[in-house]
């Protein structure tokens, strides 16, 4: 996590600098991601302000909901797939099972019950 990094090298930036639109899609990210509104994050990450932070926001957007599913085990001892696929914030379920296969192939999936 090289978080402090981040806002060390923010500080070195020129007022000019922080302004331009590939830093204010960075920072707002970071006030989303420090806050908490992982809902937020996915609206910004599909508006990237170049097609060069695709990358970038993919993995970002693994990490959070890496992050969300963490949360989930602790908190719930089962969910529903369709509950599971909105705290995810997948648009399809098939999305959901596959993120679950990869990253919490332990967890047991109860396709009957969904």
């Amino acid at each position: 996590n090289r978080l402090a990094d981040f806002h060390c090298e923010l500080d070195l930036l020129s007022d000019e600098e922080k302004g331009l639109p590939t830093v204010t899609f960075c920072t707002q990210l970071d006030k989303h991601l420090v806050v908490g509104s992982y809902d937020q994050v996915l609206v910004a990450a599909a508006h990237p302000p170049t097609k060069y932070f695709a990358f970038f926001l993919k993995s970002l957007l693994e990490t959070v909901r890496i992050n969300i599913g963490e949360c989930a085990a602790s908190a719930y001892s089962s969910l529903s797939l369709p509950a599971a696929t909105q705290l995810l914030m997948f648009d399809r379920q098939e999305e959901t099972l596959e993120f679950i296969a990869t990253f919490y192939p332990t967890w047991d999936v109860d396709l009957a019950r969904s």
